[in-house]
C-alpha cells in the first residue's frame, strides 16, 4: 500500500492502530480498493453500501430492589450534606 513504516522503532498499540488505520482508509478507497492486485479493474462509485437487519426490541427487564438495600441507600443519601442534585431540583 505505500505505507511508510520508517517511524517504527518500537513495537507498540498506538503504532500498529497507526498503520491498520491507513490500511483500512486505503482499502475504503484509498489508492487500492481492494485486496487484488490487479490495477485493470474499474469500479463504479455507486455511495455508500447501507445494510438493514430487522430490529430487535425487547421489553426492558424489571428488576426489584430488596428493602434492606432501599433503605441503606436512603439512609446514605441522608449522609450527604449540601447534594448537587438538591440544588439542581429545587431550580
Amino acid at each position: 500500500f505505500g505505507i511508510d513504516r520508517s517511524h517504527r522503532v518500537l513495537h507498540g498499540a498506538l503504532l500498529d492502530a497507526q498503520l491498520l488505520a491507513q490500511v483500512y482508509v486505503e482499502l475504503m478507497g484509498g489508492r487500492q480498493i481492494g485486496l487484488g492486485l490487479v490495477s485493470d479493474i474499474v469500479v463504479a462509485d455507486t455511495g455508500p453500501v447501507v445494510a438493514s437487519a430487522p430490529r430487535i426490541v425487547r421489553p426492558p427487564r424489571v428488576f426489584t430492589v430488596p428493602e434492606g438495600e432501599l433503605l441503606a441507600h436512603a439512609a446514605f443519601m441522608k449522609g450527604i450534606s449540601d447534594p448537587l442534585w438538591g440544588a439542581v431540583a429545587s431550580g
